[in-house]
């Protein structure tokens, strides 16, 4: 384990809604059996042995299952990151609409040093917005994942603001 990995919790973002699973399970029907067990984010990959050193030792996962060069799952906290091998219908790299996100637990200028050291390629600056502050980095094929250090809301003080589910 590195020191990388205390910085990162789970948070998946997918076209900027949160999922926000403690409480989609609070809101399920009582008695009502849930559909799925568990999940994951699939990313196709051209080099399975480069990809998982990369989740694993370049960001801190924890490797959970390997298959061989066909399949890999990694886990950041709640969140299972599936590599699967890149073939022509799936190939690896593509800019696409599943973009992962990892939560941060400490400094956010901080984290994107130590994974520059390590050789990780970031897109743009540290950016700041409603959500907190925000960095963009690549896996080695080119795949977008973020780090944000998430602003702290006050719901009482700004509601209109306040995390909203149906």
């Amino acid at each position: 384990m590195t020191a990388l990995t205390g910085f990162f919790k789970m948070a998946l973002f997918n076209s900027n809604a949160i999922l926000n699973t403690r409480e989609l399970a609070q809101s399920r029907p009582q008695g009502e059996e849930k559909m799925f067990s568990n999940g994951n984010a699939t990313i196709f990959v051209s080099d399975m042995d480069r990809s998982v050193n990369f989740y694993t030792k370049v960001l801190g996962l924890q490797l959970i299952q390997r298959f061989g060069n066909h399949w890999a799952s990694a886990a950041a906290g709640k969140l299972a990151i599936g590599l699967h091998t890149a073939s022509n219908e799936n190939p690896a790299g593509r800019n696409g609409s599943t973009v992962i996100g990892l939560e941060l637990t400490g400094d956010i200028d901080d984290s994107v040093a130590t994974l520059k050291q390590k050789g990780v390629r970031f897109r743009g600056a540290v950016s700041q917005d409603n959500a907190g502050k925000i960095a963009y980095f690549e896996d080695p094929d080119g795949n977008l994942l973020y780090m944000i250090h998430p602003k702290q809301w006050n719901r009482e003080a700004s509601p209109e603001h306040a995390y909203q589910s149906r």
